[in-house]
């Protein structure tokens, strides 16, 4: 299930036989969770937090829903909303035997857009020489849930046509492109951010032009997406070929 951040969540506790006449009485449970058990019910589970407590209705809001991006860790039950929840039915029959009755479980995640107030556009010349292992372009993405995605696009040398770059499709610059995810600046020894447009071997012919990225940010909730630049680059050849320095190792 998904939430807009600052907004009202309803979960119900749904008994369908609750005014059978074998039915003295029914309290509801609401429970929530970082870490589902895969052999208990989260009431049942150490790492829960109980909600609605005072309330012992079939119904409990959770207002003003928050998002973390450390949901697995146990302070974030107060703090934040984007966890595991579920209920129980505690039954007592006419007899006084008290019967338990949990729900499924439901994961609720808390969407929040970009803050797009008073960000810069960064505007950078950048002067290449050819054949450069690898020139990178900055795009710095902005928080959000979920994830801000860059675009790039692309003006030619001496063309005046802005092409969205779709490297799965290029045939002429696909091999030697990349948009940098975050696969790839986890691991990297190179400061690649993600969003970053990463130029290989750089081509006098093909990659000289004017560069965009533009934050992209898409959901189901179309009243918060939202596109808009994020930085421009000229890219032009300084006519110098990159040197590369190899050493070889030699065996006597």
């Amino acid at each position: 299930y998904i939430a807009k951040k600052d907004s009202t969540v309803s979960l119900k506790c749904d008994l369908g036989d609750k005014d059978h006449p074998a039915i003295k009485s029914v309290v509801y449970k609401f429970h929530k969770t970082y870490d589902l058990s895969t052999s208990k019910p989260i009431s049942l589970d150490s790492k829960n937090k109980e909600l609605c407590s005072e309330d012992d209705v079939p119904t409990c809001d959770l207002t003003n829903v928050q998002y973390t991006d450390k949901p697995s860790m146990q302070n974030t039950l107060d703090t934040a909303d984007n966890h595991i929840y579920q209920c129980y039915a505690e039954i007592t029959m006419i007899d006084d035997a008290v019967v338990k009755l949990w729900s499924h479980t439901v994961k609720l995640d808390v969407y929040y857009p970009p803050t797009k107030e008073n960000v810069p556009v960064v505007s950078d010349p950048k002067s290449v020489s050819i054949g450069k292992a690898m020139e990178k372009l900055l795009c710095d993405l902005p928080d959000s849930n979920p994830k801000t995605k860059a675009r790039w696009s692309f003006e030619k040398k001496d063309t005046s046509t802005w092409v969205v770059i779709d490297i799965p499709n290029d045939l002429v610059r696909g091999d030697r492109l990349v948009i940098a995810e975050d696969d790839i600046s986890a691991i990297s020894k190179d400061d690649i951010d993600r969003g970053m447009l990463l130029i290989m071997i750089f081509n006098e012919d093909e990659d000289q032009g004017k560069y965009k990225c533009e934050a992209v940010y898409d959901t189901e909730f179309d009243d918060t997406d939202m596109t808009y630049e994020l930085s421009k680059y000229e890219v032009t050849s300084n006519g110098e070929y990159f040197h590369y320095i190899c050493i070889i190792y030699c065996t006597v």
